[in-house]
């Protein structure tokens, strides 16, 4: 089985690729912008869940090879936070950075307020990022997999980060 696709990705051409990429199915993508510089440093955004730690690990192991620095983000929503949440998310970072510390990697941590999506785009025009990383549900039945509205907006608006999606 293959652990990890790489497709160059032309945003002229961009309908067609992204149908071509939900057709992918379960395999990991690493998608690179024609324009996209070489990477130095990676947002992993990923959510407090067991999922979440996948995602991480998967970009770890990738990253580890590159000694690239991360920052490693999860946002909770301030409208339904708890203080439960907000232990959940610290946790995870914390537990995130130990992960990455393992690997060879330094990494920075960020607890957001809000939606995940405002955070990432908050978070790429506070800071470089080469390289973004995004966990996704698996394949529909009929192979296609999600890409996301959000993942699909990053490649068409953000031409020179690639984007990691990690598949569950």
């Amino acid at each position: 089985p293959v652990d990890l696709v790489v497709i160059g990705f032309d945003p002229a051409s961009s309908n067609a690729t992204l149908e071509l990429l939900r057709k992918a199915g379960n395999q990991n993508l690493l998608i690179v912008p024609a324009e996209a510089l070489t990477p130095q440093r990676a947002l992993i955004a990923a959510t407090p869940t067991e999922w979440g730690k996948t995602v991480v690990a998967f970009a770890a192991r990738l990253m580890r090879h590159l000694k690239w620095p991360a920052t490693l983000l999860t946002a909770v929503d301030n409208q339904t936070r708890s203080a439960r949440d907000e232990q959940l998310a610290r946790d995870f970072l914390s537990g995130g950075r130990r992960s990455l510390a393992l690997m060879g990697l330094t990494a920075e941590t960020q607890l957001a307020d809000g939606k995940p999506d405002a955070a990432i785009e908050t978070e790429l025009a506070r800071t470089p990022h080469g390289l973004l990383v995004l966990g996704s549900p698996p394949a529909d039945a009929d192979g296609t997999a999600p890409l996301g509205q959000f993942a699909s907006r990053h490649l068409q608006n953000h031409s020179a980060c690639a984007l990691l999606i990690v598949r569950e």
